[in-house]
């Protein structure tokens, strides 16, 4: 082959039958383990000064591959060599599907193992990059195609923007256009940019908005005016970029925190705060800043902040190039806006985001999402014949939380009976909704620990609209039923099992209880998720639950939640300060450090009452169990058992040991938690223990 492009190429590149592999691929005719272009790639693994650019082109992804891939390959691998192969793209690529409709096939390079035999999903998961991004060949004198990759151009185009926009408006219905979006537009005290005048306007309902989601910058200063306009050389790269973007894309308003609300005024940031789940869910779009460290890097491709070259070479009638990262997995493990606690919650709010990142945009709604890196809508020749209630094309950046089927747990298991539905497994449902999410939401960072349920507070509201509601008490959830009373206590127990992360080291967040993950900083999790069927999982060894106020007054539980369910108060206002509740409180002798070694051993060699502990991923409340147990025994430390969670279906029975540090008579801190494996073989010990901790004495504990 001969370049049409002043680029060299190798005579071992350019002898490779890329045009076999080609007419194959447009046919559907690969077979699934691909076909060999070079039985010797290993030119590819050890590039250094190679002036070929296909070789450096294939080097520069095995590297990044190497460095990021869950692959790990053995001694004995890499001495049998690797092999070049030639895969259909639509087969391995993620987040594309060969079944969608008019899709257009691509040829995909990729050095594999000699002696690998099996070619699936999971081998291209655990060999390629975690951002996903791929080589691959496409004729240049065709007209690009659904789902073919394509050349990102160097700036966004505002006009294929618009035909993400229109699609999801016009063809994607009550999922992306319902009632809830439409009805009563205006949000209270709410204020947008007039992106034509740059004066901030008082919202009204004739006036649809964008919003923007980005990282703040360091600068403290909020909004420089002028005659009440604002300052355009004032304005942040990002910010300006945002305004150029909305009218472009045929809107006049614009929503930004930072210039929207006035932020010496206490009450008006408040009060605003507590209406972001409608600021960002009735935006018409929301614009999503990802790249950069923070507002000060722009837009890329819209103004003055490039793009990221993308590598591309033409051969002789094929344009081999790297696709870039998939922005979604891009963003998930590169982006400063990925990890900040408010801009998550602000993606999720949202019906509709367009995503800048470093190399490309792309668009996803509660249906679809394209990507300038990708052939999309724009080659669909008649949309309106789409099913696009079965579409979901693409990798979603929210895909843990956004489309999943009413009728299914999040790991895809079926959560209802016959077709129908009781109360409790309705609300087991509900609680997963609001599982997920928060688990995600404590993997963020805040700048201040008093955002720790502000950030959230738009999430929250939205999980207490839903039917039936879950409300939370200071960030737990629970459902206010009032025919179901019976339901609270075991619930509560949900609600309070969570544990942090073996990763994190969590650190107390004062302003919020020890009992709430609110007041840590730190990524958590429930012990019921995802398998929470019914409150028949749960068997809580907690009573006469009490909530305690600010003001020093107690409530039983069912009288403390209901009132939070006829409150009209902001979720995050249930103002309880402790709880109180009897419980078993476990004796230091019941654990036992079965090994010789002494201070040398850890968590894994404790036993509880014979039962070993299930920590795995879970952090333990000290680092050795020596100085726990220590603590333990000369009281500074208590352990209550809350009770069981147990998922039959899935072989899981565990018991919920919180350990407190106490404060004084009754009065209680949350430092951690251990939970104990309780379906071991040996049968009589789980008996011996349960019956154990109904024989305890039952303590009184004020947690705070």
């Amino acid at each position: 082959m001969s370049t049409s492009k002043p680029h060299f190429v190798c005579d071992a590149c350019l002898s490779l039958d890329l045009d076999q592999a080609m007419k194959l691929s447009s046919s559907k005719a690969l077979p699934a383990e691909g076909l060999v272009l070079d039985e010797d790639a290993t030119r590819f693994l050890a590039v250094s000064q190679s002036d070929c650019a296909l070789c450096n082109l294939l080097f520069s992804l095995w590297s990044r591959n190497i460095e990021s891939s869950a692959q790990v390959f053995e001694p004995v691998v890499m001495n049998t060599g690797f092999v070049l192969r030639a895969f259909s793209y639509l087969r391995y690529a993620r987040g594309v599907f060969c079944n969608t409709p008019g899709a257009q096939n691509s040829l995909m390079l990729g050095i594999t193992p000699r002696n690998q035999l099996v070619f699936d999903e999971d081998f291209f998961d655990n060999h390629a990059n975690q951002y996903h991004e791929y080589v691959v060949c496409v004729p240049s004198i065709a007209r690009g195609g659904v789902l073919r990759p394509q050349v990102i151009p160097k700036s966004f185009d505002c006009e294929r923007g618009r035909l993400w926009i229109d699609n999801c408006r016009e063809d994607h219905g009550l999922d992306c256009d319902g009632s809830e979006h439409r009805e009563g537009l205006v949000v209270p005290g709410m204020k947008l940019i007039d992106c034509e005048t740059l004066h901030i306007k008082p919202g009204l309902e004739t006036m649809p908005w964008v919003a923007l989601s980005y990282v703040w910058g360091q600068s403290t200063t909020f909004s420089h005016q002028r005659d009440g306009k604002l300052l355009w050389e004032d304005m942040s790269a990002s910010v300006k970029d945002a305004i150029t973007v909305t009218r472009g894309l045929g809107y006049r308003y614009l929503w930004i925190d930072k210039y929207c609300i006035d932020q010496e005024d206490e009450r008006e940031v408040e009060d605003q705060i507590r209406r972001m789940d409608l600021i960002y869910s009735k935006a018409e779009l929301t614009i999503v800043a990802a790249a950069g460290q923070d507002e000060t890097y722009g837009l890329p491709g819209v103004s003055l902040t490039e793009r990221l070259e993308q590598n591309i070479l033409h051969l002789d009638g094929i344009t081999i190039m790297n696709t870039g990262p998939h922005p979604a997995c891009y963003v998930e493990f590169k982006s400063k806006w990925f990890t900040r606690g408010w801009t998550f919650q602000e993606g999720l709010l949202s019906r509709r985001r367009i995503i800048f990142t470093e190399h490309q945009t792309f668009f996803e709604c509660q249906r679809a999402s394209w990507m300038e890196g990708l052939g999309g809508i724009e080659h669909v020749d008649d949309r309106h014949k789409v099913q696009w209630s079965q579409w979901k094309n693409g990798i979603f950046l929210l895909s843990h939380f956004m489309g999943q089927p009413e009728h299914k747990y999040s790991n895809g298991e079926p959560w209802e009976v016959d077709g129908k539905q009781t109360t409790d497994q309705a609300i087991a449902r509900r609680m997963h909704d609001f599982f997920r999410p928060l688990q995600q939401f404590t993997t963020r960072t805040l700048t201040f620990d008093t955002d720790s349920l502000k950030a959230a507070i738009g999430l929250l509201k939205i999980l207490a609209q839903r039917s039936p509601p879950i409300l939370n008490f200071v960030g737990l959830p629970y459902s206010p039923v009032k025919e179901n009373k019976e339901l609270i206590g075991p619930y509560c127990f949900a609600a309070l099992s969570w544990c942090h992360e073996h990763k994190v080291n969590p650190r107390r967040r004062e302003f919020f209880p020890s009992w709430t993950w609110a007041g840590w900083a730190g990524a958590i999790h429930w012990i019921c998720y995802p398998y929470l069927d019914s409150s028949e999982s749960l068997s809580p060894f907690m009573r006469g639950l009490q909530f305690e106020s600010e003001n020093g007054m107690l409530s039983t539980a069912c009288n403390y939640l209901q009132l939070g369910q006829e409150s009209e108060l902001c979720p995050d206002t249930r103002s309880a300060v402790a709880i109180h509740f009897e419980t078993p409180l476990l004796s230091a002798s019941l654990f036992c450090v079965n090994s010789n070694e002494s201070k040398s051993s850890g968590w894994a060699e404790l036993t509880i009452g014979g039962h070993k502990l299930s920590m795995t991923d879970r952090k333990t409340p000290t680092a050795s169990p020596f100085d726990f147990l220590e603590r333990l025994k000369n009281g500074q430390w208590g352990c209550l058992m809350l009770g069981i969670y147990e998922s039959r279906r899935n072989a899981i029975r565990e018991m919920y040991l919180l350990i407190i540090e106490w404060q004084g008579g009754h009065t209680a801190t949350r430092v951690g938690a251990l939970v104990i494996n309780v379906i071991d073989l040996d049968i009589s010990m789980d008996v011996n223990l349960t019956a154990y901790t109904w024989a305890s004495p039952w303590h009184q504990v004020r947690l705070i």
